[in-house]
């Protein structure tokens, strides 16, 4: 089979899937998409770089307009191409690492972790930080405490009050006073026992 009948093929598959993901059930419709990105990838095998390379990042612009005309040819709606896009780029991810090897992926500039991969990671480092503000041991490593001090920043300034009643206002307020009354116990009580930052050390973690 020559490439040309491969990439009509590959076409095809590609389109038929992102069709079924409007015809399926809630919970088949991320298989369609992975199938959908199965294909793309195997797709990128038949558009090459200027250096001769196969296009494994999917930029030249004959690709690109290979994409489109998948999206075309399975009637996606306009409303919905960025959303399916962002899930398809999710799970191409996925696949091209399955596909390469380290070194491959080296070359291409690209970590060795996968989307998925990476998204475990983040759920894991979240799930640490929000147990910090449960029960538990004492905490004592300086780096716990800045990460959860910036988790603590993150949540103040996303605070709004404009359209708030007075009474929620002062709720607002009484509870960061006694967040804040106990932050500077803390503070202080770690300036006593570790001395006031040096000038260096002041400027530096500004």
């Amino acid at each position: 089979m020559n490439s040309t009948t491969a990439l009509n093929d590959l076409q095809s598959q590609a389109v038929s899937s992102l069709r079924r993901y409007y015809t399926v059930a809630d919970n088949e419709r991320t298989e369609t998409l992975r199938e959908t990105a199965r294909a793309f990838i195997s797709a990128r095998e038949h558009f090459f770089t200027r250096e001769g390379a196969p296009d494994w990042l999917g930029r030249t612009y004959a690709y690109r307009s290979w994409v489109r005309e998948v999206m075309s040819q399975a009637s996606v709606p306009g409303s919905d191409l960025s959303t399916i896009q962002a899930a398809i780029r999710y799970h191409t991810g996925n696949v091209l690492r399955d596909r390469l090897d380290d070194g491959a992926l080296e070359e291409l500039g690209l970590r060795s972790a996968s989307p998925r991969e990476r998204s475990v990671e983040k759920r894991e480092r979240n799930s640490e930080t929000l147990a910090l503000f449960g029960a538990g041991a004492p905490i004592s490593d300086p780096e716990v405490v800045e990460s959860a001090a910036a988790l603590v920043g993150t949540f103040l300034r996303r605070i709004a009050l404009d359209d708030l009643a007075a009474k929620d206002r002062r709720r607002i307020a009484t509870a960061l006073r006694d967040m804040c009354e106990r932050a500077s116990l803390v503070a202080d009580e770690a300036e006593r026992h570790g001395g006031s930052p040096s000038r260096h050390e002041a400027t530096h973690s500004r």
